[in-house]
């Protein structure tokens, strides 16, 4: 949620930052129920003083024997009226705090202008040293049933769950766990990020803390007859852990890393050339959040992007980093970066992860805030990263790693994870 001092005192910055997310921003609605609010809160601020007032004349009265029968009276008029004022304030509070909480981030300065995603920006990209040719590639997975049927079954799960969903088998499956396990050793040992293993379910309270009700309510899973909802992102775990929570300024940043299932109702597309894993209802995704205070944000965010570049480079894959324009920023971020990996079949580029600054707009949302070495209070900046989509990186190594005779070279650096096997043979 916005810090509505920010909506209240800064217009020109308001309608600006609405302006380029190509949002309407209501003045009227928002002016008129915010000086309402305020004019009913002083009101009833006013007769709770007089209320007090009174009551201490009361006491005189009786310590003189004085008749205070018409004080008794004022008190139950006052009480009437304060009841009927705090009615109404709190139906324009919830009217009003709904409309807040459609509100998008403010962007930071440094996002550029856009009205598709043809106006991201690319800032860099990496060329993996064994550049794939598109003539050597077996697309096996989409195209021979034997390989479906023994590694990657779209048939199978689709009788069992519907379409959405994959069964992994054999090598695939071992490759995938070997994919989770090294991206979360890498952050854990080489990065520094505390692990944790969280639920897959969280309350609703939770889901609006990080900015995805009411915005996405309706591309999330939602357990019947409970106020449980399975995650759309370990993001949402991770963010909650600080919710209502002061921290003390030399602990940040804290930064914690989560592997979880992430379930989503909306698969998208990137259009006829992605099928299969690249969107599902239910896929994994390795998870970078970092609690980390305002003055520091911007530079730990590149850190971060840093860190989930890392993963693709040491697996020898190709990608680019994009920072995305003001209009495909999302909405509870203030700026964020995009990292795709080229597909050489398919010969375009697919995002694997987002690394995102929400600045203080889910700390504001869950009160989550750090006390300064002078002992001032103040909200703490969230940051979050994939690092990364494990499906998405699964079938970039697949893509990526097929010689001459359809056989899956494994990267180095899983290897070992794959205990000693260095190839998946083309059966």
């Amino acid at each position: 949620m916005i810090n509505i001092e920010i909506l209240r005192e800064n217009k020109r910055k308001t309608d600006l930052n609405f302006i380029k997310r190509g949002c309407f921003f209501n003045h009227l609605f928002f002016y008129e129920f915010d000086s309402k609010i305020k004019y009913l809160k002083k009101k009833l601020y006013n007769l709770n003083r007089l209320s007090n007032i009174i009551a201490t004349l009361i006491k005189v009265y009786r310590q003189f024997n004085l008749n205070y029968s018409f004080l008794l009276h004022e008190i139950a008029v006052i009480k009437v009226s304060s009841v009927n004022i705090k009615k109404k304030l709190y139906y324009l509070e919830v009217k009003f705090n709904n409309f807040l909480l459609t509100l998008p981030n403010f962007l930071h300065n440094s996002v550029n202008y856009g009205l598709s995603v043809d106006d991201n920006l690319e800032i860099r990209s990496f060329r993996a040293s064994k550049f794939a040719s598109a003539k050597i590639i077996y697309d096996r997975y989409l195209n021979d049933p034997e390989f479906n049927k023994n590694y990657i079954d779209f048939e199978l799960s689709s009788n069992i769950s519907g379409s959405g969903f994959v069964i992994l088998k054999n090598e695939i499956a071992s490759l995938h766990r070997a994919v989770c396990n090294y991206m979360i050793d890498l952050h854990v040992h080489k990065h520094g990020y505390k692990e944790v293993i969280s639920p897959l379910c969280v309350n609703e309270k939770s889901m609006y803390n990080t900015g995805h009700f009411p915005k996405f309510y309706n591309d999330q899973f939602g357990l019947s007859d409970t106020n449980l909802w399975l995650i759309p992102t370990a993001e949402v775990v991770l963010a909650n852990i600080f919710s209502n929570s002061i921290i003390i300024e030399d602990e940040l940043p804290i930064k914690l890393v989560s592997k979880t299932e992430c379930f989503r109702k909306e698969k998208g597309s990137y259009g006829s050339k992605v099928k299969g894993l690249i969107r599902q209802h239910q896929f994994d995704k390795v998870e970078l959040v970092s609690i980390v205070k305002p003055c520091e944000s911007y530079t730990l965010l590149e850190e971060l992007l840093s860190h989930a570049e890392l993963v693709l480079q040491n697996l020898d894959l190709s990608y680019r980093v994009l920072s995305l324009c003001s209009f495909d920023t999302g909405f509870t971020s203030s700026k964020t970066y995009d990292l795709e990996v080229w597909f050489p079949k398919r010969k375009l580029y697919v995002e694997v992860a987002s690394c995102s600054n929400t600045e203080t707009f889910q700390a504001y949302r869950m009160g989550a805030k750090y006390r300064k070495l002078c002992s001032s209070l103040d909200y703490t900046h969230i940051l979050n990263g994939s690092g990364l989509a494990v499906g998405r990186v699964l079938l970039a190594i697949i893509e990526n790693n097929v010689d001459n005779d359809g056989n899956i070279l494994i990267p180095d650096v899983l290897v070992k994870y794959m205990n000693g096997c260095r190839v998946i043979k083309y059966k």
